[in-house]
């Protein structure tokens, strides 16, 4: 399925993402005319009330070893984003310097 994010910023909590974070499913985002394959953790609202997704990238636009790791995106920055048929089973340590940005969680692994 896939989700046209738009312009204008995220108001309201996102189906999908949370769906995907649920259920360990990996998205494919769309953000600066590349697609970035994701394994979504975190979704929640910073202090000014913007969306943000945390996750770890597993491949993207570019170099493939630099574009690998934890992402934090601002959800009104990605064009799309969809859910692939694949999943992930572990769940990968290292995001808690990003959690600080979160002011509410809608949903985390």
């Amino acid at each position: 399925m896939l989700q046209n994010m738009g312009k204008a910023r995220e108001k309201r909590v996102n189906p999908l993402i949370v769906r995907a974070i649920e259920a360990k499913r990996r998205l494919k985002l769309r953000y600066y005319g590349g697609d970035r394959i994701v394994e979504p953790c975190v979704y929640g609202l910073d202090k000014l009330g913007d969306a943000l997704l945390i996750c770890y990238q597993v491949s993207g636009t570019g170099n493939a070893e630099r574009d690998k790791g934890w992402q934090q995106f601002r959800l009104y920055e990605v064009v799309s984003v969809s859910e692939l048929d694949e999943w992930f089973v572990h769940e990968r340590g290292g995001y808690d310097h990003l959690l600080s940005n979160i002011v509410t969680i809608y949903a985390q692994i």
